[in-house]
């Protein structure tokens, strides 16, 4: 079946992604590599203004702390000029020769002497911070003011190095500055080549606008009612091929053809030991806990390609297990048809009968080596189905049941099996054969009975009601929940084999001429996880075929988009185009501005004069235009937290100074009354 899907270039968002990678430019491929090619170009040539902007940054920090430690130092000295003013202590803890307490600390008529002597000394300009900062290092100075590039600077910085032979002092802070430049500029070259991430993905929003749901009405043609079962054969094993090959849990190899789709597929798990899904839990073979749940769990619906930013979430689960044979069940009849044995099976009524299926003979004497398989099928609207199950195969409300008939004609296994499905336990030994074969000697059929349940969930998660449940009031109007509904339709276990029965189970492929490899332990379940992959795919193929209006052109065909989303479900379908790629519009837009704007901050201006006794001059190196920003706004901080500060300590003295008064009113009523 053709996929006929063209792509919306231009703008759109990908809300799976976030907001700031889901913003996204879709163009050719070639229009990719130019812009690509242009931000890399782009990035290069502003470069050389990074390494400046880094090189003022580093001498910046370099002096800062520099100055920080002169500042210690002088601190340091300032704390032993005033202890030598003090007397000594002895050992005994008293001051002076005598032991007389004559701490000059402690006498008040002495109380300032040290301060006044500490004073003094600093009017003379002893224990000042530039007295006491460390050496300028003029090494660095040398690489960091003048203006060069970085190749000059690798040179100088060797050169150095190489001079200063003897001074390590000298050669850490070079070391440490030229790894930081070095590492700013591999930086830089770096994002250049990284600039191809711009270029993010080759998804697409679909571009068709003849969205909608097409079936046959049921009084059609007998030659369009033809061509409409073998549309959906098709739509069947386009699913059934995709998974197989595609999904990761049932392929054996994937295949390289496994990138149409937003998620390559969606994931489930299995569970053994689960309880019987029928009413009568002895109903299943295994006993009331021997059946198996697979379940995909809560899935988002971006998953399967609808793109909406309101993602409302699905789980789908299907509960199995063979069912019980005995004679209650299965009976044989007291007429042949040619000494045939006739078999009923009374799991269910339909189509004017009361049994559910029949056979008739021993399926091994036929020619042809093949499972053979019917179905049938209880679905969410049981007042129109064909065939209506016992009441020991009820189900829960908002669920729909399958059952399963397997026959084996004329296959051998190469080992025996014990498969309550797919059995082979009769031994036949031929005559000059190296090994004996196995062969299911039964002739009835096996059953295999499965509940299938689609819960539908609030974005969230929180709330879920089933597929007949009245939708809540605040999604009757939104389009992604109707598309991901109608997209879950035909996603059961019925509608992944009711076309191509026998062929579809994977025991058929294991057949060469009339030998058939060894099965799984398990094959039962082998199978029920095949199918259920294949209603999985049958989700992501449907979302697609909504989308895009695929049965739009069929012969006979008619709209029954329910009216709530007519119109509406047109470019809500993601996936992974050919030919095109998106490009990040926020990475796009903030390199095209980065880049010149950390050229206009790397522009030299005036040096401002410095302020002397506090911080060394700059004279030598005139500052960039962002160290001046940056300056002015530290100030700025700066001031604002020393008036905030200054406004917080009025009103504490305020509010101190009223507490204060109203005790005063307050303790002088008091006096007054005293006797």
């Amino acid at each position: 079946m053709a996929t006929n899907i063209s792509p919306q270039t231009g703008f759109w968002r990908d809300y799976s992604r976030g907001w700031l990678s889901g913003s996204q430019i879709l163009v050719t491929d070639f229009a990719a590599r130019a812009i690509t090619s242009f931000v890399s170009i782009y990035i290069t040539f502003f470069a050389p203004y990074l390494f400046e902007i880094s090189k003022h940054l580093c001498y910046w920090t370099y002096r800062k702390l520099r100055y920080n430690l002169g500042r210690t130092a002088a601190r340091s000295t300032e704390r032993e000029e005033y202890q030598s003013l003090l007397p000594r202590v002895d050992r005994y803890g008293t001051f002076g020769e005598d032991g007389a307490n004559d701490d000059p600390r402690r006498d008040d008529r002495n109380g300032d002497i040290a301060d006044e002597r500490l004073v003094q000394d600093r009017s003379l300009g002893r224990g000042s911070v530039s007295s006491n900062a460390p050496e300028s290092n003029g090494s660095v100075e040398r690489l960091l003011l003048p203006a060069q590039s970085t190749r000059d600077y690798l040179f100088n910085a060797s050169k150095t190095l190489a001079l200063d032979r003897e001074h390590w002092s000298r050669k850490t802070p070079v070391v440490f500055l030229g790894v930081a430049l070095i590492a700013v500029a591999a930086a830089s070259a770096i994002g250049g080549i990284l600039s191809s991430d711009i270029a993010s993905s080759p998804t697409a929003l679909s571009a068709s606008k003849r969205c909608g749901i097409w079936e046959l009405p049921s009084d059609a043609s007998q030659e369009h009612q033809d061509i409409d079962y073998l549309s959906g054969y098709a739509k069947e094993a386009r699913a059934a091929n995709y998974a197989k090959e595609c999904h990761p849990l049932v392929a054996k190899n994937l295949s390289l053809g496994c990138n149409f789709f937003y998620n390559q597929s969606v994931s489930f798990s299995t569970k053994f030991n689960e309880k019987c899904p029928f009413v009568s839990k002895d109903m299943c073979l295994g006993g009331p806990e021997s059946a198996i749940t697979i379940t995909t769990g809560l899935v988002d619906a971006g998953v399967i390609g609808i793109n909406d930013g309101m993602a409302y979430k699905f789980r789908r689960t299907s509960t199995c297990s063979p069912l019980q044979m005995n004679s209650t069940f299965i009976t044989a009849t007291d007429e042949s048809y040619d000494d045939e044995t006739e078999y009923l099976y009374y799991y269910g009524s339909g189509n004017g009968a009361t049994y559910t299926y029949y056979t008739i003979g021993d399926p091994f004497d036929y020619i042809v080596p093949v499972y053979i398989a019917d179905t049938y099928f209880s679905s969410l609207y049981p007042d129109e189905d064909a065939w209506t199950p016992i009441p020991a195969l009820a189900r829960p409300p908002g669920s729909t049941a399958t059952i399963l008939f397997v026959s084996s004609a004329r296959i051998y296994h190469l080992q025996a099996s014990y498969d309550p499905i797919f059995p082979a336990l009769q031994r036949d030994d031929f005559d000059g054969s190296r090994r004996a074969l196995y062969y299911n000697s039964e002739p009835r059929a096996r059953a295999l009975g499965c509940v299938d349940t689609t819960e539908l969930c609030s974005p969230s998660g929180d709330k879920c009601w089933s597929m007949t449940d009245e939708e809540p009031l605040e999604v009757m109007r939104e389009p992604a929940y109707w598309l991901m509904k109608f997209s879950l339709g035909n996603s059961n276990i019925y509608d992944s084999i009711k076309w191509r029965r026998g062929s579809a189970l994977r025991a058929q492929e294991m057949i060469s001429e009339y030998i058939s490899r060894p099965l799984d332990s398990n094959q039962w379940v082998v199978e029920l996880q095949n199918l259920f992959a294949t209603s999985l795919a049958r989700i992501q193929w449907d979302a697609m075929s909504i989308a895009t209006g695929e049965d739009r052109d069929r012969p006979g065909y008619h709209e029954v988009t329910p009216t709530v989303a007519k119109g509406h479900l047109c470019k809500r379908f993601k996936y992974k185009t050919t030919g095109y790629t998106n490009i990040n519009l926020f990475w796009l837009v903030f390199v095209l501005v980065l880049c010149p704007l950390i050229g206009i901050l790397s522009m030299e201006v005036k040096s401002p004069s410095s302020n002397a006794g506090h911080e060394e001059s700059d004279s030598t190196q005139n500052p960039i235009l962002g160290g001046t920003i940056a300056r002015a706004i530290g100030q700025g901080i700066l001031f604002t937290a020393k008036w905030s500060g200054n406004r917080a300590k009025e009103a504490y003295f305020q509010a101190k100074d009223g507490i204060a008064g109203l005790r005063r009113d307050h303790a002088e009523p008091v006096a007054a009354h005293s006797p």
